[in-house]
């Protein structure tokens, strides 16, 4: 069996697509298969597709996802897998999905808001092209919900708040799309009280930002696996038009839903508002919090000691003592830090990393 992985250009600079291929690559050196993964859909037409090849999309743009589908489906036959959050109506194509099971982590959401006493919720930072976004504001609909407690974002979570600060005060509870969404809420709402601010994610920022973030969880890694399997049966089984596997996650109480005073001032995030961009990926809040959020997934635990230890304040020397370390090996560690974030001093680092850690 040969797997071809697509992935969306854009999606493609996202710890969640790093996540899933890092999950395929482990899959791939525990079973035997072949795994090519594709720059472009065009290089799918230099090759020969055979009956026990699979096509696995990676993406969640809902232009791109149908276009793609379409594409594939013309090569693969009912060998197509979607590894994302797409709930589209399949209007009789032939693909499968593995998905996180969205509309219950929102179901969740709500209730837990409802049983903190937290009746006017909004779902803030819909993504209008997301395929994942379009899944949970239809989930958070069901529940009960309104139109007028949706608010989108649309290239700029500073555009975002802006809509939402006017009428922030008649809620007591926001549910977010993503934990980048919720954090940036969390460093621009001011006054109180501050409603309850849960997202749709878990990422190691969620857990790590300061105050940490009420989430539920999605095992992106787990995604690979599931897909391998699921790859299999389509290969045996050419019958089958398509196979929807939901994936349960789990559930982290932060204190975002306590109200604990916020790390930022208002004028400190007025100056690291953006102006509007066209895509979500171009939006330079969105772009700082994926680059910490990158580095926290690639540090170990030394790494993680001499990250807060220097966002404490300590000097390269102290932190050198402190861990039994030279000080060159200190400046080394910190030096690959700061290239990897794409900053190019200490103070810009402190000063990124300082608004979330």
């Amino acid at each position: 069996m040969r797997i071809f992985a697509i992935g969306e250009p854009d999606y493609k600079t996202s710890n969640w697509y790093r996540e899933i291929i890092e999950g395929l690559m482990s899959e791939k050196r525990r079973r035997r298969f072949s795994l090519m993964t594709l720059s472009a859909t065009d290089e799918l037409q230099t090759r020969a597709v055979g009956r026990d090849d699979v096509a696995f999309l990676i993406g969640t743009n809902s232009a791109w996802l149908a276009g793609t589908v379409a594409l594939c489906e013309s090569l693969f036959d009912n060998r197509v897998v979607v590894l994302g959050n797409y709930n589209l109506p399949h209007d009789g194509k032939r693909f499968s999905v593995v998905t996180s099971d969205i509309a219950r982590d929102v179901r969740l959401l709500v209730d837990y808001l409802r049983a903190c006493q937290k009746s006017r919720i909004a779902l803030y930072g819909v993504n209008p092209e997301s395929a994942s976004d379009a899944f949970k504001k239809e989930s958070f609909l069901a529940c009960g919900m309104c139109t007028a407690d949706l608010y989108y974002n649309e290239g700029s979570l500073a555009d975002c708040f802006a809509s939402f600060s006017a009428k922030a005060k008649a809620y007591d509870g926001v549910i977010c799309v993503n934990d980048y969404a919720a954090l940036s809420l969390m460093h621009h709402l001011e006054g109180e009280p501050r409603p309850f601010v849960v997202s749709c994610g878990g990422s190691m920022l969620a857990d790590r930002a300061s105050p940490t973030v009420t989430h539920t969880t999605v095992e992106y890694h787990a995604f690979a696996g599931v897909g391998i399997e699921l790859a299999r049966m389509l290969c045996d089984n050419p019958g089958i038009n398509s196979i929807r596997v939901l994936l349960s996650g789990g559930f982290t109480a932060g204190e975002s839903t306590e109200h604990m005073p916020l790390p930022v001032s208002s004028g400190e995030a007025a100056r690291s508002v953006s102006k509007k961009e066209d895509k979500f990926y171009s939006d330079l809040e969105i772009d700082e919090m994926m680059k910490v959020e990158q580095l926290l997934s690639r540090c170990n635990d030394e790494d993680l000691l001499i990250l807060e230890r220097l966002l404490s304040g300590a000097t390269y020397g102290d932190i050198a003592k402190e861990l039994y370390m030279s000080e060159n090996g200190i400046k080394y560690k910190l030096k690959n830090m700061f290239r990897l974030c794409g900053v190019p001093t200490r103070a810009d680092f402190i000063r990124t990393f300082g608004k979330y850690l």
